[in-house]
C-alpha cells in the first residue's frame, strides 16, 4: 500500500491568507515582535483528526457508547480521536491512551460474559450477533472494580 498526499494550490493559498490575517489580528490587538511562520508543514504532520465517530449516551445522537463501542456493530471498538467531538490546544495523546485502556478493559469483560464475539482462530463464515445490553451506567464517583474483569468506570 502506498499513499501519496500533498497540499493543493487552494490549500496553500488559504494557509498563506490565514497566516497574514493572524498577523494583522495580533498587530491590531497590540502584539509586539510578531514573527509569522510562513513554512507550510506537510499534510498530517501536526494535526489530530477528531470527531468522526462521536461518543455519547444515545445511539440516535452518537456512534459510540461510553466504552468506545459502536452502537450498531458491537464487536467494533473505535480507539482513536474519532470519539472526541472537539479538542483543546493540548496534545490529546494521553486521553487517547486512557480511552483505549478503558475500551480494552471493557472488551475483555464483555467477551468473558459472551456479550461480544472474539475470534480464537481462523474465521469461517459470519460471527454470531448476540444481543448487547446497554453498558453499565457510569457513576459520577467511580470506585475501583472489586472483581477482575469488571468494567472500569469513566
Amino acid at each position: 500500500l502506498r499513499i501519496s498526499c500533498e497540499w493543493g494550490e487552494n490549500e496553500r493559498v488559504m494557509m498563506r491568507e490565514a497566516v497574514e490575517r493572524a498577523g494583522e489580528m495580533l498587530d491590531a490587538a497590540g502584539g509586539r515582535d510578531i514573527e509569522l511562520q510562513r513554512v507550510i508543514a506537510p499534510p498530517g504532520l501536526a494535526i489530530h483528526e477528531m470527531g468522526t465517530a462521536r461518543m455519547g449516551r444515545d445511539p440516535a445522537t452518537s456512534v459510540l457508547n461510553a466504552f468506545n463501542q459502536a452502537w450498531d456493530a458491537p464487536n467494533l471498538f473505535v480507539i482513536d480521536g474519532s470519539a472526541m467531538a472537539s479538542s483543546g490546544c493540548q496534545n490529546p495523546s494521553l486521553t487517547y491512551m486512557a480511552l483505549t485502556a478503558r475500551a480494552s478493559h471493557y472488551a475483555v469483560w464483555a467477551s468473558r460474559r459472551g456479550e461480544i464475539w472474539v475470534a480464537s482462530g481462523p474465521v469461517i463464515g459470519r460471527a454470531p450477533t448476540p444481543k448487547i445490553p446497554m453498558p453499565p451506567k457510569i457513576p459520577r464517583n467511580p470506585k475501583i472494580p472489586q472483581e477482575p474483569g469488571m468494567p472500569l468506570n469513566a
